[in-house]
């Protein structure tokens, strides 16, 4: 049949190509809004799909790395190999320098013991899930985070903390089955309770989906130093105190910068730990013991537990402090002991009185 006037052979596959593109951009648009409603309602079957695909990238990712681990591996054994006088070198000015700091850091730590167990204060242990190799990580404008060998079987559950061995990486977002996402320090959604050393200054540290993190909502006291080493609090829970995180570079401005002491794009193993509980939550029979020693506090609020043990009786030279008594017996001349006295009851006006002071009877 011949075509219409004006059309050519080429109109109809234009038509369907026109046609095929806006109904693709159509259905990417609905599952892209599915896909979004899915994962903000309580449902969270999105959960489902990001552990599937965590647990498919995972080995391919390991898979991929595995030819640089080797090439970086042999230039480094060669770069050894031309630099081998010059590093022994800088090894043996190392080794004085570092006997001189373990002599003096020896004495600080005796020291720093006898202290903690005259005080009584228990310090927090950090609970270690499992060690895991990172085998893939994003840098994008947007998210920070890593991929790492260690799922739902081997322990790792969301929100757990993750460290390496110069500071704090990050913290678990997504889990599958053998596989789990780290969400990086340096993401632009993470928020770590940190303090600074020197001063004691507390401060939340937030990433900036940049090389550096920045200090907010920090507490007042001494002016910050390029060079200070920021923390873990512990504040709040989650992170156990005392982790190292970043040395503050920029201490000026409203909010200070400082650089992550684990870095973030040459990562490869990490610890995954398990959640830091304050003693007041992980011990309530600590709590119960001071407000049974302090009964003040028993009808309100519950008090944290101290970090010193509360004795069960008093400690030695220590008496309790004596009872009021309700009445005590008067002597007499005699030396035998007689009750104070009652009160005379008050008679009623015109009512004659005995000779002993009592009211006489009506008659």
């Amino acid at each position: 049949m011949p075509l219409p006037q004006g059309t050519t052979t080429a109109y109809q596959p234009a038509r369907w190509r026109w046609f095929l593109s806006r109904a693709l951009v159509i259905v990417l648009v609905l599952t892209g809004v599915m896909l979004m409603v899915l994962n903000r309602s309580a449902v969270r079957v999105g959960d489902g799909l990001t552990s599937a695909a965590l647990d498919g990238v995972a080995p391919v990712l390991s898979a991929m790395r595995a030819p640089f681990e080797w090439v970086k591996a042999a230039s480094g054994e060669v770069q050894s190999y031309f630099f081998v006088h010059s590093r022994n070198q800088a090894l043996e000015a190392d080794a004085v320098r570092l006997k001189e700091i373990e002599s003096h850091n020896r004495t600080l730590m005796a020291e720093n013991r006898r202290l903690k167990q005259l005080l009584g204060i228990v310090e927090p242990e950090q609970d270690v899930v499992g060690a895991a190799r990172i085998v893939g990580s994003t840098g994008g404008s947007y998210v920070r985070s890593a991929i790492i060998l260690r799922g739902a079987r081997d322990g790792v559950a969301k929100g757990q903390p993750v460290r390496d061995a110069d500071g704090l990486v990050g913290q678990v977002i997504d889990v599958g089955y053998a596989s789990a996402r780290i969400l990086l320090l340096t993401d632009l959604a993470s928020r770590i309770p940190v303090r600074v050393e020197e001063s004691n200054r507390t401060a939340i540290a937030s990433g900036l989906n940049e090389k550096q993190i920045a200090l907010q909502f920090l507490s007042p006291g001494e002016p910050l130093k390029a060079g200070d080493r920021l923390v873990t609090s512990g504040d709040g829970g989650t992170f156990p105190p005392g982790i190292p995180v970043a040395i503050i570079t920029q201490p000026r401005g409203p909010e200070p910068k400082a650089r992550p002491l684990a870095n973030p794009g040459g990562l490869d193993f990490v610890l995954v730990l398990r959640p830091f509980v304050p003693e007041a939550f992980k011990n309530p029979e600590a709590t119960s013991r001071l407000q049974a020693v302090m009964p003040e506090h028993a009808g309100g609020e519950a008090i944290a537990a101290p970090p010193f043990p509360v004795p069960d009786k008093p400690l030695p030279g220590v008496q309790p402090a004596p009872e009021q008594p309700a009445s005590q017996p008067t002597p007499d001349k005699a030396g035998s002991a007689k009750t104070a006295p009652a009160t005379p009851a008050a008679a009623k006006p015109g009512t004659p009185k005995t000779p002993a002071g009592q009211a006489a009877p009506a008659q």
